[in-house]
């Protein structure tokens, strides 16, 4: 499976867990615990606090050569910032990436 296709799986949208993708297509779950999204809250106010320019935005994610990873929180520069709508717009409108 693609990440396309999972965005685009009506059941698959809105689950109370992440998805993630292994390196051979297979969906990986991971149940949410409250301890660790009071963490991931806190490192994201710090980064926020910290940096002047960019985003900071949680539960990104990532397309790696092992699969789609969703990182806890990331740091995206300003410029790539800036592409990200249409990297999304042409996922949800099956256009090429």
């Amino acid at each position: 499976m693609r990440w396309e296709e999972v965005c685009q799986h009506k059941q698959l949208q809105d689950l109370p867990f992440k998805i993630e993708l292994n390196k051979w297509g297979q969906i990986v779950m991971s149940p949410v615990k409250i301890k660790h999204s009071f963490y991931q809250g806190r490192i994201q106010c710090l980064l926020e606090s910290l940096l002047n320019t960019g985003e900071v935005m949680p539960e990104c994610a990532i397309n790696t050569s092992d699969g789609v990873k969703v990182a806890d929180v990331v740091w995206c520069s300003e410029e790539r910032f800036s592409v990200l709508p249409l990297v999304l717009w042409r996922i949800n409108t099956k256009m090429p990436v």
